[in-house]
């Protein structure tokens, strides 16, 4: 239960959602970059050094603000589980922004070498040794910010997010008395683990080959090798090492996706909202026979009258309750008794309604705390 309730309060805040959609921002971004770079090197009657130094450091810039953008995310799991409670309150909007922008700064500042030297050979050729300590800096940030630091930081934020979530557990256990039901609350602790055991795994999978790939072509650089079967090893593992690389930025999608249902139905519920977008007309809404017997509702004061604006924010907010209540908050523009509505919540919803209560009117706060009131919870 303790497990059910952290998920289903954790239904994609706002600082969530923007990391999220900055990291698939970064992945469009990269694969665009990379893409049309492939197009353009395959070409060899191609001759644009300016467009082809912008794609080169546009998908370099892409690639290293996706991967920091995953170690953020990795750390906010983290965070989440171990301060559950301010959890909104250290992860705000307004923070998760300025952690973006400066992720996307530093990025920037990484390949401000390469931007650079790209910029002095389009105008002039420049002596060998500076193409040389050019592209060693551009090697040691590949190593050091695409693979070895991120590797890192995602080992050690996956493991005390695992070792976190294994400890609240066993307190949670600890503290429960005999006779209450906890049979969900292993099978949720081992979906999340699964969730984050096999993101890592995939991260790493696709983030090692760089290390070897970039210790190999430094070796090269440094000797100055020219002609040797190693620089074609270097340039099949170079390969190797994109292709793994926009697998990495493919992949977390399908691992969310296929192993959470709750992301499931975000994704289900983001394609139907983006199908009926442009509708603004509210409809009078209808509850049906099977659902409540009721053919007419009790008036309230107007104190407890939902605005329009009010029920599309919790018709928005709360995508965890079933169908036919996320309905009556985000459509609803009649009046409603307490008994009416809190006998259409469970223990978990009134518990997560009543976790949002900063944006939903006092009305559906008192209907909360009144069905966990009835049902003892």
């Amino acid at each position: 239960m303790f497990m059910r309730q952290q998920r289903m309060n954790y239904c994609l805040p706002s600082s969530t959602r923007l990391i999220l959609s900055c990291i698939a921002a970064a992945d469009v971004g990269y694969l665009s970059f990379m893409l049309i770079f492939c197009l353009f090197h395959t070409n060899k009657h191609t001759q644009w050094p300016v467009a082809f130094a912008l794609l080169y450091c546009g998908f370099n810039i892409f690639e290293i603000f996706r991967n920091w953008l995953l170690i953020a995310m990795s750390f906010e799991r983290f965070l989440f589980f171990l301060k559950p409670v301010k959890f909104k309150l250290l992860w705000s909007l307004s923070h998760v922004r300025i952690i973006v922008i400066c992720i996307a700064v530093g990025s920037v500042i990484c390949r401000i070498p390469d931007m650079l030297l790209a910029a002095a050979l389009i105008c002039h050729p420049l002596r060998s040794q500076l193409i040389r300590t050019s592209k060693l800096v551009h090697i040691f940030m590949d190593l050091l910010a695409l693979a070895c630091l991120p590797i890192v930081l995602m080992l050690v934020f996956s493991f005390l997010t695992t070792k976190t979530i294994t400890d609240v557990m066993h307190k949670k256990f600890l503290s429960m008395q005999a006779g209450t039901p906890v049979k969900n609350a292993p099978d949720n602790s081992i979906k999340i683990v699964s969730i984050l055991r096999n993101a890592l795994i995939v991260f790493v999978i696709t983030s090692l080959p760089a290390i070897p790939s970039s210790i190999l072509r430094t070796y090269l650089v440094l000797n100055e090798v020219r002609e040797s079967h190693l620089n074609t090893v270097s340039g099949v593992m170079n390969g190797v090492t994109n292709l793994l690389s926009i697998i990495n930025s493919t992949s977390n999608f399908f691992i969310y996706v296929c192993q959470s249902r709750r992301y499931r139905g975000i994704l289900v519920e983001c394609l139907c909202s983006w199908c009926h977008k442009g509708k603004t007309s509210w409809k009078p809404f209808t509850l049906e026979k099977n659902i409540v017997s009721h053919n007419a509702y009790a008036k309230l004061p107007s104190s407890y009258v939902l605005s329009q604006h009010e029920c599309r924010r919790i018709g928005h907010t709360v995508t965890t309750f079933p169908h036919h209540v996320g309905v009556l908050c985000a459509k609803s523009k009649s009046h409603f008794n307490h008994d009416q509505v809190s006998s259409l919540l469970s223990v978990t919803e009134a518990q997560h309604l009543l976790y949002h209560t900063t944006t939903v009117a006092s009305f559906f706060k008192s209907t909360a705390q009144e069905q966990l009131r009835r049902l003892g919870a």
